[in-house]
């Protein structure tokens, strides 16, 4: 009736199967099956199985998942925990010569 009356049709999506939103989402079909037992992911159940049910997703539901689990992190290092701390080599001296001169110590302190 839509068509007669000049109205548009919506456009109805395909619907993902498990494998095709484990691809998307870049893991197993078997962590999908997990996060939709876990309530983590919807799914919408097409066909009449009951006990076996037959998953789809939309591809909105697989937008919606990825940007609720979407972390951004900012890690800086406490002061005193960067790697050149103890032997900042920044001021052009040699690794080499810090070495031998460390070793050279470590033997005079043992004798």
């Amino acid at each position: 009736m839509a068509f007669m009356a000049g109205m548009e049709a919506l456009p109805i999506r395909r619907l993902l199967s498990p494998p095709e939103a484990a691809r998307i989402l870049g893991v197993s079909a078997s962590t999908i099956h997990d996060l939709v037992r876990h309530g983590k992911l919807a799914y919408v159940h097409a066909g009449r199985g009951t006990v076996r049910r037959h998953l789809t997703f939309s591809a909105s539901e697989i937008e919606s998942y990825i940007k609720r689990n979407t972390e951004r992190v900012n890690y800086s290092p406490p002061a005193g925990t960067r790697r050149t701390q103890g032997g900042d080599w920044s001021d052009g001296s040699d690794f080499m010569a810090q070495y031998e001169a460390r070793r050279a110590a470590a033997k005079a302190k043992k004798r």
